[in-house]
């Protein structure tokens, strides 16, 4: 019994001298425990304040978001199922974009104009190409074959009659003697720090890859675009859905509007 009463007397001695040095450290540490206390009142009722202007932005931003992931995921599938082996993805992703505004706005012009389309067919190197392109695998402004700014040069239709050397679209010239030929399209661009640039066909908007594709196996590449399909399914499908709930949205952002409303007063 007494080392019991010993080993009670002791852990009473031991709690109480916790509970000492508890009490000490917040007696020691009280102002900034009042300092943090109203930093944390005072951010509170700040947001509060601001989610009553900005509880409806933040939703709308958040349901714009959802969507945009929907895209992007569905575009960098898409793209890797084509990038080639000496492209990064990015820059692929790029050229198909380029391409693809490219061939919209020649093709929006020609609606507008009244003109009619021109073949973009090309065999080989292209040296047969005739067609209308005027702009890079990178976006780049073609520079007119007879202008020799900002790129001085000696590809004339003077000196290359047979490769139709007019206006600024991309050609492959060269003559049956030349030693030395492009292995695709190209022209002199108009960026002073790119003197010239490859090109591809109007509507050719997956790119060429003759070293081959970075993802190996044709089934691999075609998961991918499956892959990319289905994603973006799914960001319509939520279109839709936000579509048919707009009205119960607008009623829960009204609804936290009043809240925050109610509580800031």
């Amino acid at each position: 019994q007494a080392f019991q009463g010993l080993g009670g007397q002791a852990l009473a001695d031991s709690a109480t001298e916790e509970f000492g040095k508890l009490v000490g450290d917040f007696e020691q540490t009280i102002d900034s425990f009042i300092i943090v206390a109203l930093g944390c009142f005072v951010i509170g009722l700040v947001f509060m304040v601001a989610l009553r202007f900005c509880v409806g932005i933040c939703i709308w931003l958040a349901i714009l978001l959802v969507f945009l992931t929907f895209l992007a995921c569905g575009s960098l599938s898409y793209v890797r199922g084509l990038q080639c082996k000496d492209a990064g993805i990015l820059e692929t992703g790029q050229r198909m974009v380029v391409a693809a505004a490219a061939f919209s706005h020649t093709t929006v012009t020609n609606a507008v104009t009244g003109s009619e389309a021109v073949s973009e067919a090309m065999t080989g190197d292209g040296a047969d190409y005739r067609g209308i392109q005027t702009r890079t695998v990178t976006g780049k402004t073609c520079q007119d074959w007879a202008a020799m700014i900002p790129h001085n040069h000696t590809y004339s239709a003077e000196n290359y009659p047979n490769s139709s050397l007019t206006n600024s679209y991309c050609r492959n010239p060269y003559r049956e003697a030349d030693n030395i030929r492009a292995s695709t399209l190209w022209c002199f661009t108009t960026d002073t720090n790119v003197r010239w640039q490859e090109c591809s066909p109007l509507g050719l908007i997956q790119p060429d890859c003759p070293a081959g594709y970075a993802v190996d196996g044709s089934g691999m590449r075609q998961a991918l675009k499956y892959c990319a399909y289905v994603i973006w399914g799914l960001g319509g499908v939520w279109v839709l859905l936000v579509m048919c709930l707009q009205k119960r949205i607008r009623l829960a952002i009204a609804l936290n509007k009043v809240a925050a409303t109610f509580i800031g007063h």
